[in-house]
């Protein structure tokens, strides 16, 4: 019962939150993104050095070097893909004509 109730009188609160232009829109998607991207930069970094230390300890079995190369080629592509993504966000965001009060760098390159 009192989940309910917490429920009904959050609920004005989260109707009125709700974007009215399309530039709101595209605000509070670049928010949810500048908190999500330093979580997927850290997991592919992580995911590359993973593989880095498994190329480098198992050296002698062929299976791990194997399986080392492919983390740490999957590591830098994600790397890659998430970064070139966010530039051409920038971009695009820049050629039409969005404001740039809006972080348009993800934190951790600011």
């Amino acid at each position: 019962m009192k989940f309910f109730l917490s429920i009904l009188t959050l609920a004005p609160s989260i109707a009125f939150a709700q974007p009215q232009t399309f530039s709101q829109v595209v605000d509070t998607i670049l928010n949810i993104g500048n908190l999500a991207m330093p979580f997927l930069v850290a997991l592919a970094l992580f995911i590359f050095i993973s593989g880095l230390v498994k190329f480098l300890s198992r050296g002698g079995s062929e299976e791990s070097v194997k399986e080392g190369k492919k983390l740490m080629l999957w590591g830098i592509i994600a790397l890659f893909m998430m970064l070139s993504v966010w530039g051409i966000v920038r971009i695009l965001l820049q050629s039409f004509g969005f404001p740039l009060g809006i972080p348009l760098t993800p934190r951790f390159l600011q």
